[in-house]
């Protein structure tokens, strides 16, 4: 049973974001979480019903008012948790993985009802006696990716009865008002910050057209465009050096702009990259919406090696965190068109009451995208998730970006540009769109071993095994105009 409360507080910045993003849906914020070893239901929910009890954003409502666009937050005294069981039987592993995949899917993209709890949602997923899951739940305006995180850590702990080691919780409306004042506040450095970004917003960058990419005619709601996202896992060579390297996060996001430079053929355009905006020691363990989308100008010159694009890359974050405070999120744009990056380190298991707690999934979605990007590190290596908007981007145009088997994917991209140091240079030739489908072959994107043979003759690979008999396509290539980039 849940108590009523009427004190209402205003959103934070991050938060009015969201809803300003998602103006007609309660996407949610989901993890998964896998649990080895025999778990009893029973403990496992009463320790999600002390976590509940511990925060306050867990218990937050929020409730408009007639006349206002964005509504308050309510914390209520007290809130249940949603709590479903699921088991399924004994299916082996491949069919195990699909089903949890399946529901992990159905709740990223359920509806939700903001006004009432229960705010948090969970399903535990039984499969035998030493593995299961568990789905955690709730609005993205009550929880970040971090914040995951720090749950997981609280269950496993309550879990196994060391409540006592738990820090004081934090209070995120106490957060909310401190960022409103902030915003607000005429003092030397809230100026000096808010002249940041006046200055750093006027250049007139916007986010590049991709190949394939189709803009829809009317917008869709953010729960209806996304789709399941693609996985590519990066291969260990590269993985290691991400892991081991304490710039990992700055070296995938410069590998990132080299490739989205190199398919829209500009070098000079605007990214948004997830912020976590955790610097204060109060915050580290703290749950809420923390998190902000910083938008990081790119600049990929003609005569620039990797190693340029990733110094101009964390001079720019560094910049963008030293004044993030000031920023307006909703400068970064809510239409849509954005090309995002996110990096999440989901930690490694915590073995607790004589379980095993792992984080193994998180997806936050608090601005609407085209194309986004996320970095996922685990103990074991790296993984890439490539999210995209459905309705502007078909399911192959997107693998194709994502292909590791090919030079104009993405690890083919960290290939060229972290181990052989290229530089990135863009000639006038006749290129061709094989890379889109439409000679249903492989062009130069898929490597560079013929490069100059296919720069001269303005033919892709396969258009040349068959030159003789005429291209495919019956004409040369579609794009024998096209200002497109090479490597050399």
């Amino acid at each position: 049973m849940q108590e009523q409360a009427t004190t209402g507080f205003w959103l934070s910045p991050q938060q009015e974001f969201t809803v300003k993003s998602q103006p007609s849906t309660g996407q949610g914020a989901v993890c998964l979480v896998s649990l080895e070893g025999p778990v009893s239901a029973g403990r496992l929910q009463d320790s999600l019903r002390e976590m509940v009890a511990r925060h306050e954003i867990l218990r937050t409502v929020f409730r408009r008012q007639p006349g206002l666009k964005v509504p308050f937050q309510v914390v209520l005294e007290t809130a249940e948790v949603a709590w479903q069981q699921i088991d399924l039987g004994r299916l082996d592993q491949s069919e195990y993985d699909s089903q949890v995949g399946r529901l992990f899917h159905a709740e990223r993209t359920r509806s939700r009802r903001l006004e009432d709890g229960p705010v948090l949602w969970a399903q535990l997923i039984t499969r035998d006696s030493d593995r299961s899951s568990l789905i955690l739940s709730l609005p993205a305006l009550s929880a970040d990716a971090q914040s995951f995180k720090m749950l997981v850590r609280e269950i496993a702990l309550i879990y196994s009865g060391l409540q006592d080691q738990l820090p004081d919780p934090f209070r995120y409306v106490q957060f909310s008002q401190w960022q409103a004042d902030l915003l607000q506040s005429e003092e030397e450095d809230a100026q000096q910050g808010q002249a940041f970004w006046k200055r750093w917003l006027e250049e007139p960058l916007v986010c590049p057209a991709l190949p394939g990419e189709d803009k829809p005619e009317q917008a869709s709601s953010l729960s209806e465009s996304l789709s399941e996202p693609i996985t590519v896992r990066v291969e260990k060579q590269l993985a290691n050096v991400i892991l081991q390297s304490p710039d990992g996060s700055m070296i995938l996001l410069s590998a990132w702009q080299a490739l989205v430079s190199r398919l829209s053929g500009q070098n000079a355009f605007r990214l948004g990259m997830y912020a976590d905006s955790r610097e204060y020691e109060e915050l580290e363990n703290a749950i809420g919406c923390f998190a902000r989308i910083l938008p990081v100008p790119t600049r990929v010159e003609n005569n620039f090696r990797f190693s340029d694009i990733l110094r101009q890359t964390k001079d720019a974050i560094r910049e963008a965190v030293a004044h993030q405070e000031y920023f307006v999120p909703e400068a970064i744009g809510t239409d849509g068109e954005l090309i995002s990056f996110a990096y999440h380190d989901l930690g490694g298991k915590q073995e607790q009451g004589g379980v095993g707690f792992g984080l193994e999934r998180v997806v936050v979605v608090s601005e609407r995208f085209k194309l986004r990007l996320v970095g996922v590190r685990r103990e074991s290596g790296v993984e890439l998730e490539f999210h995209y908007d459905a309705s502007r981007f078909e399911r192959g145009a997107v693998e194709r970006m994502a292909n590791a088997e090919r030079s104009s994917g993405w690890l083919g991209i960290i290939r060229i540009f972290w181990r052989r140091r290229w530089r990135i240079r863009r000639r006038r030739f006749r290129g061709c769109r094989c890379f889109l489908g439409t000679n249903g072959g492989s062009c130069w994107w898929s490597g560079t071993r013929r490069r100059q043979r296919i720069r001269r003759n303005g033919l892709c690979r396969n258009c040349l095994s068959n030159r003789r008999r005429g291209c495919q396509s019956g004409k040369r290539c579609a794009a024998a105009s096209r200002r497109s980039p090479t490597v050399s």
